[in-house]
C-alpha cells in the first residue's frame, strides 16, 4: 500500500487509528491471560506507544529535518502527557462502564485529542 498520495494530516490519522486498534487488542488481550486490569492497560498503553512511535518515525517525523533527535524530543512529552490522560481516564470510566467501553472510550478522545492537535499544528506551520 503506497502512502505517497496522503497528507500528512492523513498519514497521521492512519497511524493514530492503527495505534488505537493496536491499543485495545493488546488490553484484551492482556486481561483475557489473566493480567488485572490496570497492570494490562498500562502495558498495552507503552507496548503499543512504541510500535507506533516506529511507525510515525518511519512514516510522519521523516521530514526535512536534519535533527531526528529534536523531533524526538517534542514527540515525546505530548506522548507521555496522552499516555497519563488515557490511563487516568480508563482508571475512572471502569467505576461506571465495561471495560471495553472503558479502553475505546478513553482511547478515543485521546486520540481524537491527538488529531486534533495535529491539524492545529499543521495548520500553524502552513500560515
Amino acid at each position: 500500500m503506497s502512502l505517497d498520495g496522503l497528507t500528512l494530516n492523513k498519514r497521521f490519522a492512519l497511524v493514530a487509528l492503527m495505534h488505537l486498534l493496536m491499543d485495545v487488542c493488546l488490553t484484551l488481550l492482556l486481561i483475557h491471560r489473566g493480567i488485572d486490569v490496570f497492570t494490562a492497560r498500562a502495558l498495552a498503553i507503552a507496548l503499543s506507544l512504541m510500535v507506533s512511535w516506529r511507525i510515525n518515525r518511519a512514516l510522519l517525523l521523516m521530514t526535512d529535518s536534519a535533527a531526528p533527535a529534536r523531533d524526538d524530543i517534542q514527540y515525546a512529552p505530548i506522548v507521555v502527557v496522552l499516555a497519563v490522560v488515557n490511563f487516568g481516564l480508563y482508571a475512572l470510566m471502569l467505576f461506571g462502564v465495561s471495560v471495553l467501553s472503558a479502553i475505546v472510550l478513553a482511547s478515543g478522545l485521546v486520540t481524537s485529542i491527538a488529531l486534533w492537535g495535529n491539524n492545529r499544528l499543521q495548520t500553524s506551520l502552513v500560515v
